[in-house]
Formats: C-alpha cells, sequence, structure tokens
C-alpha cells in the first residue's frame, strides 16, 4: 500500500480528493489549486460573509484564505478533514479582521439571483401585514446574530449554514464537544440584548434566513501572492463566472 493510500484511509471520497489534490499543489501544480479554489470558494466565501456582513471584505478575506493555502501546501499535512483545516484558515482570519477593526457588522447580505436558502416555514399563505412583520422580523433577527460574540457566531455559521457537525466546529474552533454545545444552546442566542425570542435548537432550526453572498472574486487584490499565483487565481474566477447558472 503506498504512503498516499495509508494516508486516506478512513477518509470520504471527497476528502480523499481534496487531500490528493493538496499534494499536488505541494508540489507547484496550478491546475490543482483551481480545482481546490472551485470546490471551495462558496464554502469559504459563505463563511466570511455571515461572519463579516460585507461584501468587500468577503473577497479580500476569502482570497487571503486561498492564497494562504497555496503558500501552505508544502508544508500540508492531512491530520484533519481537508475542510476542517481550511476553515481553521478562515476562522483566523475573519477573527483577526473582527479584532483589528472591533466591527459589527450591519451590512445586509445580498442575495445571488435566484439564490435561495432553505425555507424555514411556510410563507406562501402570508397576508401582507404578516409578510411585512416577517421581513422584519428576520431583519433583527439577522443583526442580533450579527452582535454575537466571535467564536458563538461562527459556531453558528458552521452548524446551520454549513451544516458541520459537532465534532467538526469543535475542531474548527479548538473546543471540545460539550463546549460547543453549550456555546449553541446553553447560551443560545439568548445572551444578546434583545433577543428575547431567537432561539437555536438541537434539531439544527434558527428563525432566520440569511441570503446567500455573491459570488467571489478572486481576481482582486492578489498583490500578497506571486505573479505565478495571481495569473491562476484570475483564472480560476474567470470559469467559475462562465459556468451556466
Amino acid at each position: 500500500m503506498s504512503q498516499n493510500d495509508r494516508g486516506n484511509q478512513g477518509r470520504s471520497e471527497e476528502d480523499a480528493d481534496d487531500v490528493r489534490l493538496m499534494q499536488l499543489v505541494g508540489r507547484g501544480d496550478t491546475r490543482a489549486f483551481e480545482q481546490l479554489i472551485e470546490k471551495h470558494q462558496t464554502l469559504v466565501a459563505g463563511t466570511v460573509a455571515r461572519m463579516l456582513g460585507s461584501s468587500s471584505d468577503v473577497e479580500d478575506i476569502a482570497q487571503q484564505v486561498f492564497i494562504r493555502v497555496w503558500k501552505s501546501a508544502r508544508r500540508y499535512v492531512p491530520r484533519a478533514k481537508f475542510t476542517t483545516w481550511l476553515l481553521k484558515i478562515t476562522r483566523n482570519l475573519v477573527f483577526n479582521e473582527m479584532r483589528r477593526t472591533k466591527r459589527r457588522p450591519h451590512v445586509p447580505l445580498q442575495s445571488e439571483p435566484g439564490a435561495e436558502d432553505p425555507p424555514l416555514k411556510d410563507e406562501t399563505n402570508l397576508a401582507p401585514d404578516a409578510s411585512l412583520l416577517e421581513s422584519e422580523l428576520q431583519q433583527a433577527i439577522e443583526e442580533a446574530i450579527q452582535r454575537l460574540p466571535e467564536t458563538q457566531r461562527m459556531a453558528l455559521v458552521l452548524r446551520r449554514y454549513q451544516q458541520l457537525s459537532y465534532e467538526q466546529i469543535a475542531e474548527v474552533l479548538d473546543l471540545s464537544v460539550p463546549a460547543v454545545k453549550s456555546v449553541l444552546f446553553a447560551r443560545g442566542l439568548n445572551s444578546v440584548p434583545g433577543s428575547a425570542n431567537i432561539s437555536i435548537n438541537p434539531s439544527n432550526r434558527v428563525s432566520l434566513a440569511v441570503p446567500r453572498p455573491q459570488g467571489l472574486d478572486l481576481g482582486r487584490g492578489v498583490s500578497r501572492c506571486d505573479a505565478s499565483t495571481h495569473a491562476r487565481v484570475h483564472r480560476s474566477r474567470g470559469k467559475m463566472r462562465s459556468k451556466p447558472s
């Protein structure tokens, strides 16, 4: 059995493919790098967007995540699931940005045309007044979630929107599984002032509907990356944008 086969034992087919691509990236394979971007740009951009709430920062921070992936590829050791490692990089950059600006995001996310989150309730028969109240409530809930402490907010984002298990969230946030559950359920969203009617329960439901973020522009501000990587990231962006919706 080869070293790669031993390293991929117990991994899902998708995760094993990610590890294989990272090993190629570590040897300078730019096409493998493009494939990783194409596979995971939605995960990264979506997480950043829901943490920061500003589309311009989403592009910048998400791009930095992939630049760091490129620069770390030669040293990459597949101990955890690849997406766990990727989200740890995302976490570090997002937290650094939040601490640097001491922000409490208030810019609402803009949805992609035709993109919707899974509905949490049937709103097809709402009267106009009820629909308006529902919209205002959802906006209030979104603003309350933006005021959550960084770790609690990210735990919620990873659980509700990225569908991560408690074990994966624990790895990303460097917490124990009981601590993750405590962050999500024991303290819950009711720790936020003015959010007494906001809750998340163990069935992973929360009365919140945040649109998916706009597409990631990976061609902006790659001055931190070498010229070759810049060209590959830019070309990958073009391919992603040319895909049929």
